[in-house]
């Protein structure tokens, strides 16, 4: 993948959160605690700025309330901003979906290339779920 490539040459950091397996009926479970356990790392980062792709009103509101509730018990920064915008306002949501990818590709066995790719460059990943 051509975004990956040009990730790897850059000194920039991917934080991913998988939650793996799940079902249908425990994705938004899933992505809430994948949310929360992304920004306590962006906390322990230093890091204070989320830019998440947006998924429609609803969605949205359940991503706010797990951000709020995270932030409210101390695990993401009391100075964390965050905000909800499309791919088109955000490139690097490009850059994003193609790391998402190549680790989704990895856990489900298909192949574990760029996966690897990743890893040995600028990936930190955290493993969630049952």
């Amino acid at each position: 993948m051509a975004v990956l490539d040009g990730l790897t040459g850059l000194e920039v950091m991917a934080f991913a959160c998988s939650y793996y397996p799940v079902g249908t009926r425990r994705q938004e479970p899933a992505r809430a605690a994948c949310l929360t356990a992304l920004v306590g790392d962006l906390k322990a980062e230093g890091i204070s700025e989320l830019v998440i792709e947006t998924r429609g009103e609803v969605p949205d509101r359940r991503d706010r309330r797990t951000l709020l509730h995270a932030r409210e018990v101390g695990i993401a920064s009391g100075d964390l901003s965050y905000r909800h915008v499309g791919k088109l306002e955000e490139p690097l949501l490009w850059a994003a979906d193609a790391i998402a990818g190549a680790v989704a590709l990895h856990l489900t066995g298909e192949d574990s290339r760029y996966f690897k790719q990743l890893q040995t460059s600028l990936l930190v990943i955290r493993r969630l779920g049952p």
